[in-house]
């Protein structure tokens, strides 16, 4: 890796780690807000089996069950078995995830919203431009 590349690892790492302290201050991990966004989404459509969760969002079986404990802990999700079959596990938004996760989107849309700003809409612009620019190169060297 050449200087070049470490510069903008580590940017990314910046930019990763900041958000992730962002999220942390509102009681709630990036993992776990990422959990709750594809729950409340999915949810929407159909009753949503922690397995198919899990799947969608490209987390292992350990993961997700460690993830929803601790959602559920929170207040924020509800588990549930079938009544037909037990190894069969229902998951759900509660009334209180969902405010809190209208609280947090309201909260962190308005951190954004400042933090972008500070750039000006130009550089804004750029950098959403290029982010989709740097992911596109890269998926395409996956294929």
């Amino acid at each position: 890796m050449n200087a070049k590349h470490s510069r903008l690892f580590a940017a990314a790492s910046r930019v990763r780690k900041t958000s992730g302290r962002m999220h942390r201050l509102s009681g709630i991990t990036p993992g776990e807000w990422f959990v709750l966004c594809h729950l409340l989404h999915l949810q929407q459509e159909h009753d949503v089996r922690a397995s198919d969760l899990g799947r969608q969002i490209h987390m292992s079986r350990s993961a997700i069950s460690q993830m929803l404990r601790s959602l559920e802990q929170k207040g924020l999700i509800e588990r549930t078995n079938s009544e037909r079959d037990r190894r069969v596990v229902y998951v759900r938004m509660t009334d209180s995830g969902r405010d809190r996760y209208q609280e947090l989107t309201a909260v962190m849309a308005e951190k954004m919203d400042r933090v972008l700003g500070s750039l000006g809409e130009e550089k804004e612009e750029q950098l959403t431009s290029l982010l989709n620019e740097l992911a596109d190169a890269m998926q395409d060297e996956l294929t």
